[in-house]
């Protein structure tokens, strides 16, 4: 039988995974970087592979993809406005809509190629757990979700913003970003007082709270 203070150091262990739902924040994945790769047998008769290769620094997350001896790639900046997918050969398409069932636009077959990878040769293929951000398949999960939002649903990220929230629960739900507080100032001693000990005021920026935007899928 565990004694009180086994007790007490397990519940602290399993709070911070209980209050994040077991999983990482927005914030962890939109600052991570990591460099991953999936590889698994394809089309025709296994005979060939494919093969994806994610990588993430910062805001920028460059999605190369190898299939049927045919490669693809795009560069995609979640943290850049206008919304738009940009191929390695610096070809730019902008986002014009929502991309419905039906969407034809070029914009909207590439969501919905960068969609199908991510997806078939991604998410199902890469081993771990997706609410681990250091395993294969918690940062394809990461670029995923991170992709889902910019290209989907059009929110534009910012680094300089706090986002909380668990990935896990997010899906589907509203997210909400907060501008980071400003460093607290000292404030000197008045002349005249030389004893008296410098205090910190708390300064907070107006206009903390962005409009909520709502996340869903492709």
């Amino acid at each position: 039988m565990l004694s009180f203070k086994s007790k007490i150091l397990c519940l602290l262990f399993l709070l911070p995974l209980i209050a994040n739902g077991g999983g990482f924040s927005d914030g962890e994945c939109l600052n991570a970087n990591f460099k991953t790769a999936v590889e698994h047998k394809g089309k025709p008769f296994g005979m060939s592979k494919s093969q994806l290769n994610l990588q993430k620094e910062g805001c920028v997350v460059t999605l190369n993809h190898e299939a049927m001896f045919m490669k693809k790639g795009w560069v995609l900046d979640v943290c850049r406005g206008p919304v738009h997918i940009k191929t390695q050969n610096d070809d730019v398409t902008k986002r014009e809509a929502h991309c419905s069932v039906g969407g034809n636009s070029n914009f909207c077959g590439t969501l919905k190629k960068i969609q199908g990878i991510l997806q078939d040769d991604g998410l199902i293929f890469a081993s771990g757990e997706k609410e681990d951000l250091s395993s294969d398949h918690g940062k394809v999960y990461c670029a995923y979700i991170l992709l889902n939002s910019y290209l989907g649903e059009g929110v534009v990220f910012s680094r300089h913003k706090q986002y909380p929230t668990s990935f896990i629960h997010r899906e589907g739900k509203k997210i909400k970003a907060t501008k980071v507080q400003a460093v607290a100032k000292p404030i000197l001693p008045s002349e005249g007082k030389p004893n008296q000990a410098a205090t910190y005021s708390d300064q907070q920026p107006s206009g903390v709270t962005d409009p909520s935007v709502s996340t869903g899928s492709f």
